[in-house]
């Protein structure tokens, strides 16, 4: 047989890319992935601090708050007495209708004073409830 005519070739072929020198490459990513890592644990490490912190500040306004109440109250007794007090003079005639008014006032003040109490208390118990996360629908019921 001959084979006349035709030429037989076969080409075949690979092609690879290693390379040679990485350059630090490799260590380089495994340094940057090392630091991310820290910087996570630090900003993780922060953000509960910041959080104690918080809760440490609403728990301090809470107990201010019902210190100032407990005061107020206080004051409320006192300044209610004595407007009891001044009627009950003015009714022996010991008392002028300015005395009444002015115990009166100091009585309406101390309630005022509670009232505005009140709602320090209800404004740092809501302080703590979101510091502690525990602010919900149903925080106050």
């Amino acid at each position: 047989g001959s084979t006349t005519g035709f030429d037989s070739a076969a080409n075949a072929g690979l092609s690879l890319r290693v390379p040679l020198l990485t350059g630090g490459l490799v260590a380089s990513r495994v340094r940057q992935a090392e630091a991310n890592a820290r910087a996570e644990r630090f900003d993780a490490d922060a953000a509960a601090r910041g959080a104690v912190r918080a809760a440490d500040t609403a728990w301090a306004s809470l107990t201010a708050a019902e210190g100032r109440l407990k005061a107020s109250a206080e004051g409320l007794q006192a300044a209610d007495l004595a407007l009891k007090g001044v009627r009950a003079e003015y009714g022996f005639g010991l008392r002028t209708t300015v005395d009444i008014l002015v115990a009166d006032q100091s009585y309406r003040s101390a309630q005022l004073a509670v009232a505005r109490a009140q709602v320090d208390v209800l404004t740092a118990q809501a302080a703590l409830l979101r510091a502690t996360g525990r602010m919900g629908r149903g925080a106050f019921e």
